[in-house]
């Protein structure tokens, strides 16, 4: 089965040189140039063999930030303006936050798609995590789209997260609309961030046409937008025109056999096994025989597409059997085969986790990105009614050309000056290294 939200599609950039985006900011567009685009689109594929479709009326994007800078709040806004609810509806705020962790710890965890209708159009929007520990759900459907729209905010400016997800955006070629957050805030600074996210797009290597961004400012909380700070619309009309300005239409081998790229896997005890992905070619029809993978493909000609990449875990924990005089008082799960099966489950939808057996038939090695990450699993692992205990987070080292590396974090703290010893005397027990230090002001 695949998601009914997310459209059929290539990740595949249909720009001219000069991009339609520029720097200028302008909401009017060359009638020339997009004709051009137009043409481009249409034009048959070199081969011969089978047509480039393009869906003129849907767009696929993901919405990344570091966490903390506002994204989901402007996915409720998004929402609410495209008239998803009605008026009377009672809607919750971070409509978008489904998970009882992530309403209780204010934080994006699982990636979630939604889509809604904007003059005709239907726009696909993935809500991603801002935490780098759950970096591996942004890596997995950043496949699915063509585009992203990167939230920074107005006075923090870009942050380790925000290089970590925009890096891999642009190692995809997708187009990129930046969005300064948050601009009421009073000691908001706009044309700096906009000024050192350019900056940050130089240091990773973007492409001339991914540096031409297009810059939209905004108050998520509020729903308002507009392509100047000073002179923001009532609503989020001026952000709905650049996503249908600057993202590219989905493309698809619409004549091609039948490749769908599954991004993520649920399960349901009543429907079963459920695959979430993006067709890249082909059709996909109830009932029809195809060959079942990380890649559904048609049974007779169809041909695996190239895996996702997952960058590498970089903790490790063991989970084990509670062996204590107190065992069976909190849980109703407490054999070691409740606990693999357990552990082997989370495997199914969980890319960027990795699952050992330990030395004993009891232990487990449960490696991750992150002590946060392993953290998650602990608990909602505890609420379902699993019994068990866990080692100290240890660090994963590997070798590589007879060299032992060490995995490494870039943190950014800021702190009033009267905790700057303690904070860095903590760092430096960790053996961490001081780059750089500025007073904010």
């Amino acid at each position: 089965a695949s998601s009914s939200n997310l459209s059929a599609g290539r990740c595949f950039l249909l720009r001219p040189p000069h991009s339609r985006c520029r720097r200028p900011r302008s909401l009017r567009a060359s009638a020339s140039l997009e004709q051009e685009v137009k043409e481009r689109a249409d034009s048959p594929s070199p081969s011969g063999t089978s047509s480039q479709a393009t869906r003129r009326d849907v767009r696929n994007i993901a919405i990344v930030a570091h966490v903390d800078h506002g994204k989901t709040t402007l996915v409720d806004s998004m929402l609410r303006q495209s008239k998803v609810f009605r008026d009377n509806q009672v809607v919750q705020e971070r409509i978008m936050d489904s998970n009882d962790l992530e309403r209780e710890r204010g934080i994006t965890i699982l990636s979630k798609n939604t889509s809604i209708t904007y003059k005709g159009t239907k726009i696909n929007i993935i809500d991603t995590p801002g935490h780098s520990d759950f970096g591996g759900e942004v890596e997995r459907v950043l496949n699915m789209v063509e585009g992203i729209l990167l939230v920074v905010d107005s006075v923090e400016g870009p942050m380790p997260q925000t290089r970590f997800v925009l890096k891999k955006a642009l190692e995809f070629g997708h187009a990129v609309v930046v969005v300064v957050n948050k601009v009421d805030r009073p000691i908001a600074r706009p044309e700096f961030v906009v000024n050192s996210t350019f900056e940050l797009f130089i240091e990773l290597n973007a492409t001339d046409e991914q540096c031409d961004f297009q810059t939209v400012y905004a108050i998520g909380l509020k729903g308002k937008a507009g392509i100047s700070a000073d002179n923001l619309a009532d609503d989020l009309g001026p952000l709905f025109e650049a996503i249908l300005r600057c993202i590219p239409e989905p493309r698809i081998e619409k004549d091609g056999a039948l490749q769908m790229l599954v991004t993520s896997t649920e399960y349901d005890e009543h429907k079963g096994r459920i695959a979430i992905g993006r067709l890249h070619a082909g059709e996909l029809k109830r009932g029809m025989e195809v060959k079942i993978g990380e890649t559904i493909a048609d049974k007779v000609s169809g041909t695996a597409l190239p895996t996702i990449k997952i960058e590498e875990p970089t903790v490790r924990m063991s989970f084990s059997i509670n062996t204590s005089p107190f065992v069976g008082k909190e849980g109703k799960f407490v054999t070691s085969r409740n606990l693999r099966d357990r552990l082997y489950r989370e495997l199914e939808r969980n890319l960027a986790m990795k699952v050992e057996d330990g030395e004993t038939a009891d232990t487990f090695l449960v490696s991750g990105r992150g002590t946060l990450h392993l953290t998650i699993l602990i608990e909602n692992m505890r609420r379902e009614g699993y019994e068990f205990m866990i080692g100290p987070p240890k660090v994963i080292n590997k070798t590589v050309n007879g060299k032992l590396l060490e995995p490494y974090e870039i943190a950014a703290i800021e702190v009033p000056e009267e905790y700057m010893g303690s904070v860095v005397e903590l760092l430096g027990k960790r053996r961490g290294q001081m780059l750089d230090m500025e007073a904010s002001g």
